[in-house]
């Protein structure tokens, strides 16, 4: 009679990740403070089960996930401070002092060198000390996988634990003379950061000059931080949408915004953070874009340090627009735009919209944005409407009345909890007296339209 089968041993990966994403999810945000970082260790946890952690005999997985979880940060942090001592002269004397341990990323370096050094030289620990450290896995797993017992893994792993402990110790002698000499080669030759932030409110929009002299705009309700260093010229994108037009500097200049890191090649683009997207359109010159951004990159970013290489990265040349889907990961290049497309997206630099080849749904949003409008209320086949003409931003009661006079179209204003509402429907012809229509003059600018 065989045995029965354990159900906790048989669950594939996708019940796993039903049954305990959310714990696992508040564990690692616990750890971590950047929403986007958190979200990738949570993928990367989890697809470690796609190799060989779902045939494993776990019981109880909620503990392991999370240890697993802890290892992914812990590798993350451990590959972040390698680059600390090249990056160090980027920041400045308040840089310095900002970091918990001056010296953590040399003493990571130093216990990373001595570890590589460790499996080279005792092949009988390297396995089962890497996959205990490396890979998370408890004594019994590794038995399990080795063949051999439980004390054989507890020995070897001690006695790995101690060589490299013996290691450690004399490489951070070394580390603990030389910390003061670094100091003296470094901090004179550091400069201060200059931080800085910019904000408009709902309907403002205004330019505003960067510390090296390159010109920032901000279109309504958006909100933006630059980080300048002696070697980076950083900008992270909050909200809303930005345009630069850049000054050339020794220094790379690079723009956050989400998962999206733009970096610039004297040139002049605008970058539109939505909710579930970022939109890049060139100018002129041309950009490099890295997305989704690493984990790395931006540590870098954050740090006011300069990114190593951009030769990877994909560029895209002037009129040139791409769009950075947040739900998918991916980038999609979009059809290079003619003079007035191009023209179209910087329009709100005059105060104006241009609605030429928009749909009414378009439009409406792109009002919203300089509106107190809780939201519009239509049907799809009124939302599909096109339109067309050039209209102040501020204008939204001109521009409904147009469409009453030139399409037909009706709105309802009502007063919610949430704010203005505004319903529109298309007229429908009665026997009864109906509204006299108004000619365009006493109505204001009309939409041109077209079906």
């Amino acid at each position: 009679m065989s045995e029965p089968v354990d159900r906790e041993f048989s669950k594939s990966v996708a019940e796993i990740y039903a049954e305990h994403q959310q714990s696992v999810r508040e564990f690692i945000a616990q750890q971590v403070r950047n929403v986007s970082d958190a979200e990738e260790i949570l993928q990367e946890t989890f697809a470690r089960l796609t190799k060989y952690g779902h045939t494993l005999p776990i019981k109880k997985w909620e503990p392991y996930l999370k240890k697993t979880a802890q290892n992914v940060i812990y590798r993350r942090h451990k590959q972040a401070a390698k680059e600390v001592p090249l990056s160090i002269p980027a920041g400045g004397q308040d840089e310095l002092e900002a970091q918990v341990c001056p010296h953590d990323g040399i003493e990571a370096m130093v216990v990373q060198r001595d570890y590589e050094r460790l499996k080279r030289e005792q092949p009988e620990i390297e396995v089962e000390f890497s996959l205990s450290r490396d890979e998370g896995m408890t004594y019994r797993e590794i038995a399990e996988a080795r063949g051999i017992s439980v004390d054989q893994v507890k020995r070897r792993i001690i006695k790995g634990r101690a060589k490299l402990r013996r290691r450690w110790t004399t490489g951070m002698v070394l580390v603990v003379t030389l910390i003061p000499v670094l100091y003296t080669l470094i901090l004179p030759q550091a400069d201060k950061t200059l931080a800085g932030s910019f904000v408009t409110k709902l309907g403002e929009y205004r330019c505003e000059s960067l510390p090296e002299g390159s010109q920032m705009c901000l279109n309504t309700d958006s909100e933006a931080r630059y980080r300048f260093s002696g070697s980076a010229r950083n900008v992270e994108l909050l909200r809303g949408e930005v345009s630069f037009v850049v000054q050339k500097d020794r220094r790379p200049f690079d723009v956050l915004a989400g998962r999206v890191l733009v970096h610039d090649v004297s040139t002049y683009f605008d970058i539109y953070k939505k909710d579930h997207s970022t939109q890049i359109t060139v100018i002129r010159g041309r950009i490099r874009i890295a997305a989704p951004v690493s984990y790395f990159a931006r540590f870098k970013f954050n740090r006011a340090w300069a990114q190593s290489d951009w030769s990877a990265a994909p560029q895209f040349l002037e009129s040139q627009q791409v769009v950075f889907d947040e739900a998918t990961g991916r980038l999609q290049s979009r059809t290079t735009l003619d003079p007035d497309h191009l023209s179209q997206v910087m329009e709100w630099q005059h105060g104006r919209i241009d609605l030429n080849g928009r749909t009414l749904s378009e439009a409406l949003d792109e009002f919203s944005r300089y509106q107190p409008i809780a939201r519009f209320i239509y049907p799809k086949s009124v939302g599909n409407r096109l339109v067309g003409g050039n209209m102040e931003v501020t204008h939204l009661d001109t521009f409904l009345e147009a469409l009453e006079v030139s399409l037909g179209i009706d709105y309802h204003k009502t007063q919610t909890v949430e704010g203005t509402v505004i319903t529109l429907y298309r007229r429908t012809p009665t026997f009864s007296t109906t509204k006299q229509r108004r000619s365009p003059s006493d109505r204001g600018a009309l939409p041109e339209s077209a079906e």
